[in-house]
């Protein structure tokens, strides 16, 4: 047997993010991963349950997979997938342990940051509100951090991820390594086998939307749609899209198995018209997972804003690597630059980045 050079580009992840694992449904999946950080797919990696799972499926099985020379696709080494049979509910949080971080703001990292931006544009009482209406709380983890709830559309608490910024630059801390921890995580006591399912950041901000005329801008993090959401108050133009967060470029991956499961926080952009707002150098990789959605979104759109050499607009501020939209208003407020404008062209609608 041979391994081909594009199969030696591919490692697995180093950190510790990990996946749910396809084979027995636990967030304990490491992703192989090219140099620039991005995942050949969300099915080749290896489960670190080595008792109780250990799947593994490699860089070089999925090419052999889809090799032309095997006709059809090829079985996986080593054990099958299980069959998937009836999706199993995921486990929520109590309101009163939600709700009582909706507090003490004047503690937390992230909006002392965020106070000092935009107090002079819309004030701090909607600061404060936006931060309320994403359900932001705050956490004594870290110093004083963030607590990110993701409560679904029905307003169930799925978790709260926790992550420690920098007051001052409003970055994240991540030396000597990252600040982030999941709030059923430290309760563990309070909630032994807790069964983890994602859904969006902001994705309880569509609630009674049935009619579904909201258009969803969806971003990579959270402080993304916190930051844009704030800039669209300063531009009056607030209700007009909802950003939503998925967590991570991870986070956006609508497959075959999440469109149908009706606990998958996928599930929120059916029927809806989306723009999908990639960070810098991620373009082409949401591109091609966006087309799945062709028939489960009303309509999809690719915002090229952090891509200067397809976006129809001038930018008129740096572009750094990793960068998002978020990164560029907060550049331009302290240019004094036309944010308004930067937000109404941010998406650079085009029948070529039209993906339905």
């Amino acid at each position: 047997m041979y391994q081909t050079q594009k199969e030696y580009e591919y490692q697995l992840d180093k950190t510790s993010r990990k996946v749910v694992c396809p084979h027995c449904g636990r967030k304990t999946f490491v992703l192989y991963l090219d140099k620039d950080g991005r995942a050949l797919d969300d099915s080749v990696g290896r489960c670190d349950r080595k008792d109780n799972c250990n799947w593994h499926y490699t860089p070089r099985q999925y090419f052999e997979d889809r090799s032309p020379v095997n006709g059809c696709r090829r079985k996986h080494y080593g054990q099958e997938p299980m069959k998937r049979s009836v999706p199993k509910p995921p486990d929520f949080i109590d309101g009163e342990i939600f709700s009582k971080t909706l507090r003490g703001y004047d503690g937390n990292s992230l909006l002392i940051y965020l106070h000092s931006v935009f107090d002079g544009l819309i004030g701090a009482r909607e600061v404060d509100r936006v931060a309320m209406e994403y359900a932001v709380g705050t956490s004594r983890r870290f110093g004083g951090s963030p607590v990110f709830w993701q409560v679904d559309e029905n307003g169930r608490i799925r978790s709260g991820k926790i992550m420690g910024y920098d007051s001052v630059t409003g970055k994240r801390v991540k030396e000597p390594r990252p600040q982030l921890a999941w709030v059923h995580s430290l309760l563990k006591d309070n909630y032994p086998g807790f069964r983890l399912q994602q859904c969006f950041f902001g994705s309880h901000r569509l609630y009674g939307d049935n009619n579904r005329k909201s258009t969803i801008w969806l971003f990579e993090s959270e402080k993304a749609a916190l930051i844009v959401s704030m800039a669209l108050v300063w531009g009056n133009a607030e209700g007009m899209f909802i950003p939503v967060a998925c967590g991570g470029c991870e986070g956006f991956n609508p497959t075959a198995d999440k469109k149908q499961d009706p606990y998958e926080g996928i599930r929120l952009l059916r029927g809806r018209k989306i723009v999908l707002f990639p960070d810098e150098g991620k373009f082409d990789d949401w591109q091609r997972r966006a087309v799945a959605l062709r028939g489960f979104s009303s309509e999809v759109y690719m915002a090229t804003v952090m891509e200067r050499s397809i976006h129809p607009f001038r930018v008129d501020c740096d572009i750094g690597k990793g960068d998002a939209l978020d990164d560029l208003i907060l550049r331009y407020f302290a240019e004094g630059k036309d944010v308004a404008s930067l937000l109404m062209e941010s998406y650079g609608y085009q029948g070529k980045y039209k993906i339905v």
